[in-house]
């Protein structure tokens, strides 16, 4: 949207109001705010759109089926906390090194790694990557 540039002269006892309403914006900003008001024009703001858009996300939550609300709420109650534990992991991945028979040992890994809810370091899931990266520097220092 196009802007002008617009001069004018107002008192004092605003311009000290003018500076304490736009601390943390500009003064242009609660200019225009306080114009679009008097006019009974709508915002036209990245926050009014935000504001709509919170509002059809609500109602969109609304109409969620109950059941699979709740349905969620049981996974999330029943999930094995993550946690790190190097000396375990480093006993899973040799045992299954030792009883592996082809090269997709770290991805079997892996998944059991996921499965017992053991995390990476960083706190992510596993991956073949993250296995072959924890031989290298965990698992060669002992």
């Amino acid at each position: 949207m196009a802007s002008n540039t617009i001069t004018f002269r107002i008192p004092s006892d605003l311009t000290d109001s003018l500076k304490a309403a736009a601390s943390g914006t500009s003064n242009t900003a609660v200019i225009v705010d306080a114009l679009r008001a008097y006019l009974k024009q709508p915002y036209n703001s990245a926050e009014a759109r935000l504001d709509t858009l919170v509002g059809k996300l609500e109602a969109a939550a609304t109409l969620l089926n109950s059941s699979s609300v709740a349905k969620n709420q049981k996974r999330v109650e029943t999930t094995k906390a993550a946690f790190y534990d190097a000396e375990v992991i480093t006993g899973i991945v040799q045992d299954m090194t030792a009883k592996a028979k082809d090269r997709k040992v770290n991805v079997a890994i892996a998944n059991r790694l996921n499965e017992l809810g053991y995390t990476t370091s960083k706190g992510g899931k596993w991956g073949r990557a993250d296995v072959n990266n924890f031989k290298l520097r965990v698992m060669a220092k002992t």
